[in-house]
């Protein structure tokens, strides 16, 4: 950098080349404000800027937290269909960091649809779609991922794992012999990770866990179990917790939740926000899946939700207390917490003033969600309540 400024510095004109890598260099050295400035002293007067300037003065106001402006700047970009690919993958990254996965996906499906062929994509893509619970996209994305590293360098055994537990994710929405058919399939992906042999516990305890999914579909729950213990026990001597395995060691805890291994899931997870409390992303893909936010953001979030919806209720504004709830639960879908309130908030509304049968079966989905999710004692007792109020509104 400081040579870059020393030439630039004793240029008699203007080299666009070495200015433009100067530009680069400090967005790549994290000196936003700088970067912002040199990036601006490329913006013409008479027409628009250049695509790759966007981009780099998105990058610094990204860095600077201002994400408004960089959102802004993006958009102009992508509505252009333009060729700064990093474009829509920063824009994605922008929307994670706002909370807004459902939008990242969006964006990274513009990406694909443009340049389909990018292996980084198709797998952040994957990972995306398995957070969102879009498993059929997930399990495409997966096998567009294994197929372009095929036979090259770029091959692991975590791809292979990702696909797997996407077409693990996507058999619970299928019965009988669909499901068998995707499980089966899932398990020979798992086979192939298995054959590398640098793989990591976790790729072990994937394959595992996937096992115990197959024997439970075949209704071989003894040889279920044991599966499922191999992969408790694996886990628990398992000290190793690494950045690149996070979205497997995520979906393990997914497969656990399913399985009614509510407590182990949970305790993995909270090793997961121990070990990366200083990474807001995985903080808020674990935040997502908990019963509880593992994040000091989370649980204040979860909390403020909480009072507002609770004043809206008690002042018997159901429609407010109704709405703080639902966007609570889609920030923390599986905050037990927030979906019984949302719960008790819709049914009372119900009873009170209008029924709705598009409510109702809203309120009836989050009671099978809660139940899915392993509540117990007064939360269970709480909810066969609110199933018996449901019941009898007969909308």
């Amino acid at each position: 950098i400081a040579l870059c400024k020393e030439v630039i510095a004793s240029q008699k004109r203007p080299n666009l080349k070495i200015n433009r890598f100067y530009a680069t260099l400090l967005n790549d050295y994290e000196m936003f404000e700088e970067a912002l400035v040199a990036h601006q002293e490329f913006v013409p007067l008479d027409r628009a800027k250049p695509d790759w300037v966007g981009l780099g003065c998105s990058k610094a106001l990204s860095g600077l937290g201002r994400f408004d402006e960089a959102t802004a700047e993006l958009n102009s970009l992508v509505s252009t269909v333009t060729t700064e690919m990093q474009a829509y993958d920063l824009l994605a990254e922008i929307k994670l960091k706002q909370q807004l996965p459902k939008e990242a996906q969006t964006v990274i499906e513009k990406a694909i649809a443009l340049s389909p062929n990018s292996l980084a994509r198709q797998k952040s893509y994957a990972q995306l779609c398995l957070d969102n619970d879009c498993t059929e996209n997930a399990i495409r994305a997966g096998k567009h991922a294994v197929k372009l590293s095929q036979f090259t360098n770029y091959s692991t055994a975590e791809d292979h794992v990702t696909l797997a537990q996407a077409q693990i994710a996507h058999s619970k929405k299928l019965s009988g012999s669909e499901a068998g058919k995707l499980i089966d399939e899932a398990e020979r992906n798992f086979a192939d990770a298995l054959r590398d042999e640098t793989i990591s516990d976790w790729v072990r305890i994937s394959s595992l866990l996937g096992q115990a999914v197959q024997a439970a579909h075949y209704n071989n729950q003894e040889e279920s179990e044991d599966y499922c213990d191999q992969g408790v026990n694996k886990i628990q001597s398992t000290n190793r917790l690494v950045e690149d395995e996070v979205p497997i060691i995520i979906n393990c805890a997914k497969i656990l939740q399913s399985m009614k291994r509510h407590k182990t899931a949970d305790e993995l997870l909270a090793r997961v926000g121990k070990a990366f409390a200083d990474n807001t992303a995985i903080l808020d893909r674990v935040d997502r899946i908990v019963t509880n936010p593992v994040s000091e953001k989370g649980s204040k979030k979860v909390a403020e939700t909480n009072r507002t919806g609770v004043a809206a209720y008690k002042s018997g504004d159901y429609h407010a207390a109704i709405k703080h709830f639902k966007e609570g639960t889609l920030l923390f879908p599986s905050c037990v917490e927030l979906q019984v309130n949302f719960i008790q908030a819709g049914v009372t509304l119900m009873e009170k003033e209008t029924k709705s049968e598009e409510l109702r079966e809203n309120c009836k989905e989050r009671v099978d969600l809660v139940r899915s999710l392993g509540a117990a004692g007064d939360v269970i007792t709480k909810l066969n309540n609110m199933v018996k109020r449901l019941d009898g509104l007969g909308c």
